[in-house]
C-alpha cells in the first residue's frame, strides 16, 4: 500500500493480563514392573543403540571437526608447517580425547575424524587408545559407526605388533600399559564365543575378517577386498587416510608372534565345534556372512585345519572332505548344494577360494563330479556366473584335466563374450611349460572365432581383438579393439616356442600400416608390449619387430601410445641396433623436433652427437643400456617384500661410535690418489689400464703413471695454491 494512503488505527487500552491456565503434566503410565523384559520394551532403547556412551558435547564436536579440517590441509599439503607445531597440535588433539573415546567412536561426525588420528598415532599412542577401549570391543563392533575405527585399529596394531616382535618397544613406557600385542589377543579371546553371531552381523563381520586377517598373518588388504561399491565410494568421500608425520612407506613384511597363529587355530576350532553344518551353509548363501567364512576357510587351509571331518570345508562341501578321507567310491550323487554355490552371485566367490585351497583329492573330486561332469564342461563355462569359479578352477587343472575340458564349446563362449576360461587354460599352458598343454591351442581359438585357413593374418588378428567372429566382423562397421581379446592374444604369444610361432608370424607379416594402427590405439599396444617383454619369444623375433619400423619411427612416435612403443623398441635393442634406427631418422630430425610426442623420442638418440662423435655416442649407448639393465635389477630386488628386521632394530640401543684408526685413513687416502692418477692417465674414453699384480698393501697400481705427476704435488707446499695479492697500500 502507498504510504500516503496509510491510515493510523485508533488507539485500545491495554486489556488486563489474564492469568495463564497451569498446564498439568502429563503423567506417564507407569511400565509394570513384573513379566519379561521383551513384552515391555524400554523407552530409551534406541538412544542406547545409538549412543550406547553417551553423547558428545556440542563444543568437543566443533573442536574435532577444525581438527580433521587442519590433518586433511596436512595431508593434502596445502599448508606447510614446522614438525614440532604439528606435534604440539596433534598432542592437544589427544588430550581433548581423554575419556571420550568411546564417545568419539560412536559419534556419527567423529568416528571418521577419529579413524584419521589413529592413522597418525605412534605407537604408544595407539596401546592407550586400544587400552580404553578394553570390555566394550564387542560393542563397539556391532555399532554401525565404531565398526570402522576398530576395524583400523586392529589393522594398523598389526604394524605395532611386528614392531613389539622384533624387539622395538618404545622407551618410557609404563609397565602396567599392555603390549598392542596383548590387546589383540585379548580381543580375540572375548569375540571368540561370539563369532557365530558376529558372522551374521552387518557391522561386526568385517572386524572378525581383519582379526583373523592380522592372526594368522594374511595379507590386511584381504579383509577389504569384499567392500561393497557403496562402501568404496564413501570411503574415496573421505579422503586418504595416513599418517601426517610420515611420507609413504614402502611395503615391509610384518612378523608376528606364534601366539597368533595358535590363537587363529582356536578360533577355527571353536567356532567348528559351535556351528552344525546347516547354519554354515546358510552362511554361505547370505550376503553378510559369507565374506568373512571366506576367511575363515582360507585360514583353515593355512593352519592345516581343512582336511579333517568337520571342518568348514567340509560343511560347505556337504561332506566331501569326510568321503575322501574315508576312501568312499566318486560314484555318489552330486550335491544340489554345490550346484547351487556355483551359479549364485555371492555364493561363488566361496567356492572360488575352496576350489583354491581344498587337498588334491577334494579338488579332483570337485572337478569331475560338479565342473566337468562326463567330460563336458560347457554349461559351467558358458554361464555368466559359474565361468569364473570354472577359470579359477583351470589354474589348478594338471594337463590330463585340460585335455578333458577340450574345445569343442569354444566358440559358445567366443558368441556369448566369456572369455575368461579360453584366456585361463592358456595361462594354465604357459605355466605348465608342457607342450602337451599349450598344443592346439592357436588352432582352437581360430576356429573358435570361426577363422579360416584362407583367411588373412591381419583379419585373423582384428577378429579376435574385437571379440567378434570372422562373420561378424566382415558384416560390421569399424570397432574399437576389445581388452579381452587383447588379454587372450598376449596370452597366446607367451606359450612356449614353438606353439606361439603361428601368431608372432601373423604379427610379423602385417603391414606396416596395419602395425601402425595396432601401436597408436591403448588396447591393442599392449600385444605389441608382450612381443617384446616375453621371454617365450625368441631373440630372433624380437629384432625382426624392432627393425620392421626402420624408416617409420618417425610415423610410429607421432602419437600418444605410440611413442611409448617406441620407447619400448628402443630400450631393448643393443647398441648396434640403436645406431641403425638413429641413423634412419636422422633425415626426420626436423619432422621429430616438431612433434609434440616424437621429440622426447628424438631427445634419446642423441642424433647431434652421432653425427659429431660417433665414438664418443657409442660408448655413451653401451654405459646407458647397462644402467637400465642396473636400473632393471633393483627394481626387481625392490619388488621383493622387506624383511622388518632391516627396517625396525631390535633393541634401542644407542649407536657406539668406532675409533678410526690411522693405518685406515692412509689407505683411504691412498686409495683416492690412486683413482686420481687413474682418471688423468686415461687419454681416451674406454682405455683399457694394465695392471700389476697384487702387492703388499693389497693395492692395484698403474704400471704407467707419470712420477713427474706425483713428483710435482709432493713437492707443493701445504695451504699454498696460487699467486698471492699484492697489499694496497
Amino acid at each position: 500500500m502507498p504510504r500516503e494512503n496509510r491510515k493510523r488505527g485508533k488507539r485500545h487500552r491495554k486489556t488486563e493480563e489474564q492469568p495463564q491456565e497451569e498446564v498439568q503434566a502429563v503423567q506417564q503410565p507407569e511400565e509394570p514392573e513384573a513379566g519379561p523384559s521383551w513384552i515391555v520394551q524400554k523407552q530409551d532403547a534406541q538412544a542406547d543403540i545409538e549412543a550406547p556412551f553417551g553423547y558428545l558435547d556440542t563444543d568437543v564436536k566443533a573442536y574435532f571437526r577444525s581438527v580433521d579440517v587442519q590433518m586433511r590441509q596436512w595431508q593434502d599439503g596445502t599448508v606447510e608447517v614446522d614438525e614440532d607445531e604439528k606435534r604440539a597440535f596433534f598432542m592437544a588433539a589427544l588430550t581433548e580425547m581423554n575419556e571420550k573415546e568411546k564417545q568419539l567412536a560412536t559419534d556419527p561426525d567423529c568416528s571418521v575424524i577419529l579413524e584419521r588420528v589413529v592413522h597418525s598415532m605412534d605407537d604408544f599412542a595407539r596401546r592407550v587408545f586400544a587400552d580404553r577401549l578394553a570390555g566394550s570391543y564387542e560393542i563397539l563392533s556391532k555399532h554401525r559407526f565404531a565398526s570402522h575405527v576398530i576395524q583400523t585399529l586392529i589393522t594398523l596394531g598389526a604394524e605395532t605388533v611386528s614392531r613389539e616382535t622384533t624387539g622395538s618397544l618404545p622407551k618410557d613406557c609404563p609397565p602396567e600399559l599392555p603390549t598392542m600385542t596383548q590387546i589383540i589377543l585379548e580381543v580375540a579371546d572375548d569375540m571368540t564365543p561370539s563369532i557365530p553371531v558376529l558372522l551374521n552381523d552387518p557391522f561386526a563381520s568385517h572386524i572378525i575378517r581383519a582379526l583373523l586377517s592380522v592372526l594368522a598373518g594374511l595379507p590386511l588388504n584381504l579383509s577389504s577386498a569384499s567392500q561393497s561399491k557403496k562402501s568404496k565410494k564413501w570411503k574415496d568421500r573421505q579422503g586418504e587416510m595416513k599418517s601426517v608425520f610420515e611420507e609413504d612407506r614402502a611395503a615391509v613384511q610384518l612378523k608376528f608372534p606364534s601366539t597368533f597363529g595358535e590363537k587363529a587355530s582356536v578360533i577355527i576350532r571353536t567356532t567348528q565345534q559351535s556351528m552344525s553344518a546347516n547354519e554354515v551353509r546358510a552362511c554361505a548363501a547370505s550376503k553378510v556372512a559369507c565374506p568373512t567364512l571366506d576367511v575363515l576357510i582360507t585360514v583353515e587351509a593355512e593352519r592345516g585345519l581343512s582336511n579333517v571331518t568337520g571342518s568348514l570345508m567340509d560343511m560347505v562341501t556337504s561332506g566331501l572332505v569326510e568321503e575322501t578321507l574315508n576312501g568312499e567310491s566318486t560314484d555318489s550323487e552330486p550335491s544340489a548344494y554345490i550346484a547351487t554355490l556355483l551359479k549364485d552371485t555371492t555364493s561363488s566367490h566361496l567356492l572360488e577360494t575352496i576350489l583354491a585351497r581344498a587337498p588334491a583329492a577334494v579338488f579332483n573330486r570337485i572337478w569331475a563330479q560338479y565342473l566337468c561332469p562326463n567330460g563336458d564342461p560347457s554349461k559351467i563355462a558358458v554361464h555368466p556366473v559359474s565361468n569364473f569359479v570354472f577359470a579359477k578352477a583351470v589354474a589348478r587343472a594338471s594337463a590330463e584335466q585340460l585335455e578333458v575340458v577340450g574345445q569343442k564349446w569354444w566358440n559358445r563362449a567366443v558368441k556369448a563374450g566369456r572369455l575368461g576360461v579360453i584366456k585361463a587354460i592358456v595361462d594354465r599352458a604357459v605355466e605348465l611349460g608342457n607342450g602337451a598343454a599349450a598344443e592346439g591351442l592357436w588352432t582352437g581359438v581360430k576356429e573358435a572365432f570361426e577363422v579360416t585357413p584362407e583367411t588373412s593374418d591381419e583379419d585373423t588378428i582384428n577378429t579376435i581383438m574385437r571379440l567378434k567372429t570372422l562373420p561378424d566382423y566382415l558384416a560390421s562397421e569399424q570397432s574399437e579393439p576389445n581388452v579381452q581379446g587383447a588379454l587372450l592374444l598376449q596370452a597366446i604369444v607367451r606359450l612356449p616356442d614353438p606353439h606361439n610361432k603361428a601368431l608372432l608370424d601373423a604379427i610379423l607379416g602385417l603391414p606396416i600400416p596395419t602395425l601402425t594402427k595396432l601401436a597408436h590405439h591403448p588396447v591393442s599396444s599392449r600385444l605389441l608390449d608382450a612381443l617384446l617383454d616375453s621371454s617365450a619369444v625368441p631373440h630372433g623375433a624380437k629384432r625382426r619387430f624392432v627393425l620392421l619400423w626402420i624408416d617409420h619411427y618417425a610415423e610410429l612416435v607421432d602419437d600418444r601410445i605410440g611413442s611409448r612403443v617406441g620407447e619400448r623398441c628402443w630400450k631393448w635393442c643393443d647398441t648396434y641396433t640403436k645406431e641403425k634406427i638413429a641413423r634412419s631418422v636422422m633425415h626426420q630430425e626436423q619432422q621429430l623436433a616438431a612433434s609434440y610426442f616424437g621429440k622426447y623420442f628424438a631427445r634419446a638418440l642423441h642424433l647431434y652427437v652421432l653425427r659429431t662423435k660417433p665414438a664418443e655416442w657409442r660408448d655413451m649407448m653401451g654405459k646407458a643400456r647397462k644402467e637400465e639393465l642396473e636400473r632393471q635389477q633393483g627394481v626387481e630386488k625392490a619388488a621383493k617384500p622387506v624383511d622388518a628386521t632391516a627396517t625396525a632394530p631390535a633393541t634401542a640401543e644407542p649407536p657406539v661410535e668406532k675409533k678410526k684408526s690411522k693405518k685406515r685413513k692412509a689407505e683411504k687416502d691412498s686409495d683416492e690418489i690412486d683413482s686420481l692418477f687413474k682418471k688423468a692417465r686415461k687419454m681416451q674414453k674406454g682405455a683399457l689400464e694394465t695392471l700389476v699384480p697384487e702387492q703388499d698393501g693389497g693395492e692395484q697400481v698403474a704400471m704407467d703413471v707419470d712420477s713427474r705427476v706425483l713428483a710435482a704435488i709432493k713437492s707443493a707446499p701445504a695451504g699454498h695454491s696460487g699467486k698471492k695479492k699484492k697489499p694496497r697500500h
